[in-house]
């Protein structure tokens, strides 16, 4: 909710959400958006069943994937939002969450969050063509969504040199 509401969040409007009647262009489902954020939680389990705040720990969640996704911007430069790109479409989303997740667990410090995390993701930039429209499943050659969306992990991650972490760092190698 926070990120298609908050004023603040790359994502604001952009969700399609279930009965939602915006004429505003979508740039991913509710429930592929809750499936990245839900496997993310999973690998976090053990923390977060800890916790006395279940509301607080979904708030800092949203702050991460908040700050993410303004790094991700900065670091897409024109590309990010951009028709003739793939960068906010939902299988690029879905990648950079898993992206989101591992660098979190890497640099988790609130403190000049986006502008370490821009920097970081900086290597995106030169990725851009890429993500050209035009070419993109030639470019990232895969059986279905699903392997697609870990093939983008991988080259996203290894760009920006984030270590991936999690059963899908096992499996995809």
């Amino acid at each position: 909710d926070h990120l298609y509401r908050d004023g603040n969040s790359p994502l604001r409007y952009k969700i399609n959400r279930l009965g939602g009647r915006s004429k505003q262009e979508k740039w991913i489902l509710q429930a592929e958006l809750f499936n990245e954020i839900h496997r993310w939680a999973l690998l976090d389990w053990k923390a977060i069943k800890k916790r006395i705040s279940w509301q607080r720990a979904a708030e800092q969640y949203y702050e991460v994937v908040r700050d993410f996704l303004r790094a991700s911007e900065k670091a897409w430069g024109d590309a990010w939002g951009h028709a003739g790109y793939m960068v906010t479409r939902p299988v690029t989303i879905k990648a950079m969450l898993r992206v989101c997740a591992d660098l979190a667990a890497a640099d988790p410090a609130p403190d000049d969050r986006v502008k370490r995390w821009a920097r970081r993701l900086a290597p995106w930039t030169e990725l851009a063509k890429a993500f050209r429209v035009e070419g993109f499943y030639e470019r990232f050659p895969a059986k279905g969504q699903v392997e697609r969306v870990a093939r983008i992990h991988r080259e996203l991650a290894r760009a920006a040199n984030i270590q991936r972490r999690g059963k899908a760092a096992d499996d995809d190698e």
